[in-house]
């Protein structure tokens, strides 16, 4: 599973149980019978199915890997002398993001390093 998956899982399960506690213990007091409680406790866990399925379908089936491979170095390419460093996704930092390409690293891989 991705990581942008279990993220949305545990916030959106966070969430739920807020909005669970506020609506049903708050909202609509403590004098809930235990026939009424049962079914908002179903909707509930239905309803929080059906949200992990949607999150699921939307993060957990998208393949993250392979797309920020190093690919082959390009040969005969100059970059201009700018000190901007940028760390690949290995943990190689560059001065630049051009020489950074030049070792064969995407642009949308590398991210600018503060300092």
């Amino acid at each position: 599973m991705s990581q942008s998956f279990i993220v949305s899982a545990l916030v959106f399960i966070i969430v739920m149980v807020i909005f669970h506690i506020v609506k049903d213990i708050i909202i609509r007091g403590r004098n809930i019978t235990p026939d009424m409680r049962s079914k908002l406790n179903n909707r509930w866990l239905i309803s929080m199915a059906i949200g992990l399925i949607i999150l699921y379908l939307m993060y957990g089936c998208m393949d993250d890997t392979g797309i920020c491979n190093k690919g082959e170095p390009s040969i005969g390419v100059q970059c201009i002398e700018l000190y901007q460093p940028v760390r690949a996704p290995d943990g190689t930092i560059y001065s630049n993001s051009c020489l950074a390409e030049i070792d064969g690293w995407d642009n949308g891989c590398i991210i600018l390093v503060d300092g």
